[in-house]
């Protein structure tokens, strides 16, 4: 299985992201649950004026 790249991401309310491959393939996760169960997980995550500054740097070929 190959690893595709991600193209586009957008944070929502409620800490959900939304995320399209070069594929094609495209949906949304919600952190909720994982940032509740991840004690390692970077505390600046967490905050929801963070998490929605998520952003996609395309690489120039």
């Amino acid at each position: 299985m190959k690893i595709q790249k991600i193209i586009e991401a957008k944070a929502f309310p409620g800490k959900i992201l939304y995320l399209k491959f070069a594929d094609g393939v495209e949906g949304e996760f919600c952190f909720t649950d994982y940032f509740s169960c991840d004690k390692e997980l970077s505390s600046e995550l967490k905050e929801e004026n963070y998490f929605s500054q998520v952003k996609v740097k395309l690489k120039s070929s």
